[in-house]
């Protein structure tokens, strides 16, 4: 097949239309070439062909699952069968600037020690709002993008990340391949962070590379406040834990859960933050129906995960301690978590 591109872009579409067609064309848009483009179209009900731009047909491998196989189980698929070193996941409610792929040649080679990397990733329509520059941690297993909401200005510098947000992620193959593909079980959601700390598991950091850019369209695929995601989120950030803590923070756990479910109630009480939107949108009932079905389906599958939380511990490269401190470095605020949106 010739040689290799520098980097797959591997494009994940459900139902994209219209979001799909500016993905598309800000790949076609990139002033480096050196790439291909592996779109799987994950299910959708309508066909996907005639929002993939002309001049990108040469370089597109397009693939057809049977049905939606989630975000992990999707990308899983564009995972395989890209042919790059890096590869970099691409939601369909994401456009990349021009000179991402040159920027980020450049940068990789400056941090030649580093093989994953989060771009700086602002909201689409909002160009001075951050989206992401990496991925924030509390201590319940609960994620949330570092720099949401808040001003670019103050995201200037390259740092490192706990591990890059699932938006646009950038990982080399090799990672892939010592630390196992994106965790099926998860669907979507939180699997980023599953991913992230079993990286750190093995030694493997991160950085945030403020040159490289991109927007995204928060949620486009599955809504902000759907009951779907409401659910998923719920019960993904316990198999984060049970995963990946230290045995004395997953003890703590239920604690640290409790206090966020305390703010979070707060916030809902005053309208603030999701806990205010999702208050607005849902009675109080159905939130509680929507959190028990979370942790019933979330301890069902306790054997499973604690099987793969046997597997990490197992090959691990780092110990607890060394854990801790690096979750400590990347905890999330509070503030965060329970009165932003």
């Amino acid at each position: 097949m010739g040689q290799k591109p520098f980097v797959s872009f591997l494009v994940l579409n459900f139902n994209g239309r219209e979001i799909l067609r500016d993905c598309l064309s800000s790949l076609l848009a990139q002033t480096d070439p050196d790439f291909e483009v592996v779109l799987v179209d994950n299910g959708s009900r309508t066909p996907c062909e005639p929002y993939i731009p002309e001049g990108l047909k040469s370089r597109l491998r397009l693939i057809k699952t049977p049905h939606n196989l989630g975000f992990a189980g999707g990308h899983n698929v564009g995972i395989e069968a890209a042919r790059a070193g890096w590869i970099v996941l691409v939601s369909n409610d994401v456009a990349l600037e021009p000179d991402f792929l040159a920027a980020f040649r450049r940068e990789a080679g400056r941090w030649a020690q580093y093989k994953m990397f989060n771009a700086q990733v602002i909201l689409k329509g909002f160009p001075q709002v951050i989206d992401a520059t990496g991925l924030e941690l509390f201590w319940d297993g609960v994620a949330r993008c570092r720099g949401w909401q808040e001003d670019k200005r103050l995201y200037q510098d390259s740092a490192e990340v706990l591990g890059p947000s699932g938006s646009v992620p950038i990982i080399h193959r090799d990672i892939f391949e010592r630390v196992g593909l994106l965790d099926e079980s998860f669907f979507c959601f939180a699997e980023d962070t599953d991913f992230a700390l079993r990286a750190q598991w093995q030694g493997i950091a991160s950085r945030y590379l403020p040159s490289v850019g991109a927007s995204h369209i928060r949620s486009a695929t599955i809504g902000r406040h759907s009951e779907q995601k409401a659910y998923l989120v719920e019960r993904n950030h316990i198999w984060v834990a049970w995963k990946n803590f230290p045995l004395r923070l997953l003890l703590l756990m239920p604690f640290f859960t409790a206090f966020r479910y305390a703010l979070q109630g707060w916030a809902a009480m005053t309208g603030q933050g999701i806990p205010g939107n999702f208050v607005r949108a849902y009675s109080r009932r159905k939130l509680a129906l929507i959190l028990l079905k979370a942790y019933w389906d979330a301890f069902r599958r306790l054997p499973e995960m604690l099987e793969k939380r046997r597997r990490i511990r197992a090959s691990r490269k780092i110990s607890s301690f060394e854990f801790m401190r690096i979750l400590r470095r990347h905890c999330l605020s509070w503030r965060d978590f329970a009165f932003k949106d």
